[in-house]
């Protein structure tokens, strides 16, 4: 199984999905902190859970095994923390400070009926065509980036004009496919051995300055303006099969591998 990985806002906790799909939280010293301080009270007629065991995180952790599903139906979610403590929470509520402020944060939704509310909207595309096999919004939502199936990304943007002169995401006008000057173009290394079986996968930056990417071989570390690869790192086996930035810190990313560890790796210092 290759794990799925999430950091959360603050950087301090890692959700990682595990292969009889479950999830774990790794957190540091202030994320187990702020899940504590989450904890609803609970009323004498709740059922305690019982702490799970779990093994001591190391340089990585193997996501082969999870806590399962509660005989009572609560999901149940496995929190360690990095010294090794874990325990299972059952139906954990966080405690509401301010309703108003809860409530804010509700999504308005719209109800569709009629298909004139629909458009569609087919991106340009002269390069060499090839099946995307991951496709995103920048954090920013002024672009497009795809990873085709022979590792090119394909950038695409919104441009400002007279009808749209923020730049926003429109299906009124299709976005350009961009390239820098110099005409290079973002991809990755594939594997020699079997790179029809390879997992692409990429992440952004949170100021969607720079792509993390990787397509069954090392991980490219590509410039978003300039298209230029900054660095390489980390050729498989194994490969890696999902990344993600560090929410606070560029230079910090976590990396799901095909044999179902994570690595916590630095940029800057290179390990």
């Amino acid at each position: 199984a290759s794990p799925r990985i999430r950091f959360n806002k603050e950087g301090m906790m890692l959700a990682v999905s595990t292969s009889d799909n479950g999830i774990k939280i790794l957190a540091n010293t202030d994320g187990l902190r702020l899940l504590h301080s989450l904890e609803a009270p609970r009323s004498a007629s709740e059922t305690v859970a019982k702490p799970s065991p779990i093994s001591t995180m190391g340089a990585s952790v193997n996501t082969g095994t999870s806590v399962g599903i509660a005989d009572r139906g609560a999901p149940m979610t496995t929190i360690i923390g990095m010294n090794g403590d874990s325990r299972s929470l059952a139906d954990v509520k966080p405690r509401i400070v301010d309703e108003s402020m809860e409530k804010s944060k509700i999504w308005k939704l719209t109800e569709i009926n009629e298909l004139s509310q629909c458009r569609t909207l087919r991106l340009p595309d002269n390069l060499l065509p090839m099946r995307v096999s991951r496709l995103i919004y920048t954090n920013s939502g002024l672009a497009i980036l795809a990873l085709a199936s022979n590792a090119m990304h394909k950038l695409w943007k919104w441009q400002r004009n007279e009808r749209n002169p923020a730049g926003k995401a429109s299906s009124v006008m299709p976005p350009q496919l961009w390239q820098p000057s110099s005409g290079i173009l973002m991809t990755n290394e594939i594997s020699e051995t079997t790179p029809e079986d390879a997992v692409p996968c990429f992440a952004l930056s949170k100021n969607d300055s720079y792509v993390m990417s990787a397509s069954g071989g090392k991980i490219s570390l590509f410039n978003m303006m300039t298209f230029k690869t900054m660095t390489t790192f980390m050729p498989p086996p194994p490969a890696a099969t999902f990344l993600a930035f560090h929410p606070q810190d560029n230079n910090i990313i976590a990396i799901g591998m095909e044999d179902s560890s994570i690595q916590i790796y630095n940029v800057r210092v290179d390990e």
